[in-house]
């Protein structure tokens, strides 16, 4: 059944700021005329030019209010463009009326890089938020400085009522999934910069209107207050810049003001904040640029196509968690942590720093490159960036693979010991076992304190149709399975779950199946994922690295190749550790195995202690070079 709500909703708003014009109409038959005129030539040349200054300096703020808001959904739209984007939609809008419809048209016509879908998007994210924003300014200052208005001593309440929940809606959004739906990434601090940018907006509005008064008519603070009603008032009509309920609010909230000055001030007000920024937005509606280089979020279609030309196999990841991004010269495969927006794994192309510098900037994070390789790494270090190793890849090839050497005497044992148990292996095909593996799965992280997170693979039975599964049978039930994801550029290990009471050798004896597997489907490479770097930078601490995830990985005599970690300054390093750690220890649900949840321990360079493979179910490595 189609929902009528909406339409409902903006009907009653039309109908109300009709009969409100109406009001406005029969309010006015009175009013003295040449009294208007004379209030108006009665102001200032300097005080309209400084209202001018005002407005244009509000409508800065109201830019910047847009360029958030694309950057909390991940648009990939520049700051510039959204900013002038966002101008141009409020500019038109406001004298329109049915400002969010006419808002996202404006916004479409401006940046034709976005769908429609995504217009409308963003324009009900931006109405819907500054209206949110705007209930605790306008409960707060007519608190403060209109005592004669009704309802005085619950305006401190209503303000902290909807103070909280701005500051509650990374909550609410998580447990709401249309809320989430809506609001995208616009978490407490995205959400506290809209609020300061509605609050500076508003008072700049606030003050180009009081400049359109002869000086001394009324003190700032009242007509701010009077100011913050009557646009929450007009905006909730949707009728052309809050014709009717706007004046009617003014003129009822400010009675020391005579009729004549306030309706001049008004007329001015729309003259300097209304008429002119309409005109002045046409020609961008008219000739609107072309779209901006830059990063852009990849669709469905363009998403499936950059999957089929990953660089490294772990861009899969992104079928669970992050987001690709494509631009004119390359792509990258994009995950987030507290403060951090970080690449995953190798660039497609060239990595556009710059770009992703600026993506970063709009969320309000730093900008990292993540497990990157050494070419990347230089690259990033010649334009100015800290780099920093902090692990290793361990490749194999699986054509020239053999268990035969000294360097595999380890393996041979652990191989010997599961053949002894009873133990057999074989490559998943459909149906899979999805019971078993959850159980397993859960099994697993219980023993081992719950999932990891960030860069992980997840337990999906959703996913598995998108990777090499290898499963482990001890006395009729599943002991234990690996998963790869797999890519025309080879296969890099994913996730690593066994029970508890597994025979020993079960995750030695599903790898060496899996590369067997590879060599016989001629996949140039497989990888064993990341592991700490306990030899290199941080061999000091090797102490206190998970080393037995090294062992068990040297047991297969892998290539190792290093990994960095790049961020713009060196003074971010430890911040964008620290992150990291933390998205990668605390930073994902701790559901049950059975729903989507995070994998891996190996992963990170600095993740704890844990049993040798058990730490590790692997996701990242890079492709052939």
């Amino acid at each position: 059944m189609t929902d009528l709500r909406p339409g409902a909703l903006h009907l009653v708003g039309l109908t109300v700021g009709a009969l409100l014009i109406w009001l406005l109409v029969q309010r006015l038959e009175g009013v003295d005329l040449a009294a208007v005129a004379d209030a108006v030539r009665a102001v200032s040349p300097g005080r309209l030019a400084l209202a001018g200054l005002a407005a244009a300096a509000s409508f800065a703020a109201l830019g910047a209010y847009d360029a958030t808001v694309h950057g909390a959904l991940g648009t990939g739209v520049g700051t510039g463009r959204a900013r002038r984007a966002g101008i141009r939609a409020v500019a038109v809008g406001q004298v329109t009326g049915m400002g969010a419809i006419v808002g996202a048209l404006v916004r479409w016509r401006s940046l034709p890089e976005l769908t429609l879908a995504q217009a409308i998007h963003v324009s009900a994210l931006v109405s819907l938020s500054f209206m949110a924003a705007l209930l605790p300014l306008a409960a707060l200052a007519a608190w403060l400085f209109l005592p004669a208005m009704p309802g005085q001593s619950a305006l401190p309440l209503l303000a902290l009522v909807a103070l909280a929940v701005i500051l509650l809606l990374p909550r609410l959004s998580a447990r709401l999934p249309r809320l989430a739906a809506l609001t995208g990434r616009l978490g407490g601090r995205p959400m506290l910069r809209l609020c300061l940018w509605a609050a500076l907006d508003t008072g700049l509005a606030a003050l180009a209107l009081w400049l359109c008064l002869p000086a001394g008519a009324v003190p700032f603070g009242p007509l701010l207050a009077a100011y913050l009603v009557g646009l929450g008032a007009g905006l909730m009509t949707n009728a052309p810049g809050g014709l009717g309920a706007f004046e009617l609010t003014l003129l009822a909230l400010l009675p020391v003001v005579p009729e004549g000055e306030l309706l001049a001030a008004v007329l001015l007000f729309r003259l300097v904040y209304f008429a002119i920024p309409a005109l002045l937005a046409l020609p961008g509606l008219i000739a609107p640029r072309p779209p901006a280089s830059g990063l852009r979020r990849a669709d469905g279609r363009q998403a499936a196509a950059l999957l089929a030309d990953a660089p490294c196999p772990e861009w899969a990841l992104a079928r669970q968690q992050g987001e690709l991004r494509h631009g004119p010269g390359g792509a990258l495969f994009l995950s987030r942590a507290p403060l951090v927006l970080a690449t995953i794994g190798r660039t497609l192309g060239t990595a556009p720093l710059d770009d992703l510098a600026a993506l970063a900037r709009d969320e309000a994070r730093l900008p990292a490159l993540y497990k990157c390789d050494a070419r990347t790494a230089a690259r990033a270090r010649a334009q100015g960036w800290a780099v920093l190793g902090i692990a290793r890849d361990g490749r194999i090839a699986p054509h020239g693979w053999t268990t035969a050497g000294a360097r595999h005497r380890q393996l041979r044992r652990k191989l010997n010991q599961a053949a002894g148990a009873g133990l057999a292996v074989q490559a998943a095909t459909a149906p899979l076992p999805l019971d078993a593996m959850t159980g397993v799965a859960a099994a697993w992280a219980a023993a081992h304190g719950g999932e990891r997170g960030f860069s992980m693979g997840t337990f999906s039975p959703a996913n598995l149709r998108h990777q090499r599964t290898f499963l482990a049978w001890h006395d009729g039930a599943l002991a234990g399975f690996v998963t790869f994801h797999a890519a025309p550029c080879g296969w890099a290990l994913d996730l690593m779950r066994q029970r508890p009471d597994a025979p020993t050798g079960t995750m030695h004896a599903l790898l060496a199946a899996a590369l067997d597997t590879a060599r016989a489907e001629g996949v140039g490479r497989v990888s064993l994922a990341a592991a700490p770097d306990v030899a290199g930078r941080f061999a000091a601490l090797s102490r206190y690295l998970p080393t037995g995830l090294v062992q068990f990985k040297e047991s297969f005599a892998p290539r190792w190749q290093p990994l960095y970690l790049a961020v713009p300054h060196p003074l971010a390093l430890p911040v964008v550790l620290a992150a990291l750690i933390w998205q990668i220890r605390r930073g994902h649900s701790r559901r049950p195995a059975a729903a989507p949840v995070q994998e891996n321990d190996e992963d990170f360079a600095f993740a704890p202690p844990a049993p040798a493979w058990q730490g590790a179910s692997i996701s990242r490595c890079e492709p052939p070079t």
